[in-house]
Order: C-alpha cells, then sequence, then structure tokens
C-alpha cells in the first residue's frame, strides 16, 4: 500500500470511528428520553410523584449532559 492510499484509509477508519460514536452518543440520548416519557408516563398514572421525576429528569439531563460534553471533546 503506498503512502497515499494509506492515508486515505486512515482518514477513512477515522471517519468511520467519529461515526460509530455519533450514535453510540444519539442512542444513548435516546435512552434517556425514553425513560424520562416513562416517567412522566407514571406521574400521569399517579405512580410517581411529580417531585420525584422533576429529581430523576435532573440526574438524566446531567448524564446526557456528560454525554454531550464527551463528544465535544473528542471532535
Amino acid at each position: 500500500m503506498d503512502d497515499s492510499n494509506l492515508r486515505l484509509s486512515k482518514f477513512t477508519s477515522g471517519l468511520a470511528k467519529q461515526r460509530e460514536d455519533e450514535i453510540q452518543g444519539l442512542k444513548m440520548r435516546l435512552t434517556f428520553r425514553e425513560a424520562a416519557i416513562k416517567r412522566l408516563e407514571r406521574v400521569a398514572s399517579g405512580k410517581i410523584s411529580a417531585e420525584t421525576h422533576l429529581l430523576k429528569e435532573k440526574e438524566e439531563q446531567l448524564k446526557e449532559l456528560e454525554v454531550l460534553c464527551s463528544q465535544v471533546d473528542r471532535n
């Protein structure tokens, strides 16, 4: 493999890794959002209090923020 092909291969591998990282981050965000929807449904049905939901929502938002910050740091 000549030098230009090697550079191209490294470049495309880097792009693929970046894409995989983005997909993983999106999946994590989706998981956080799905959990929030389930909690809201439980609040609406009276199974948990609004206060409990808000505390958990705060925790989930902090986790999501960490994920986003790590993505920004990698880029």
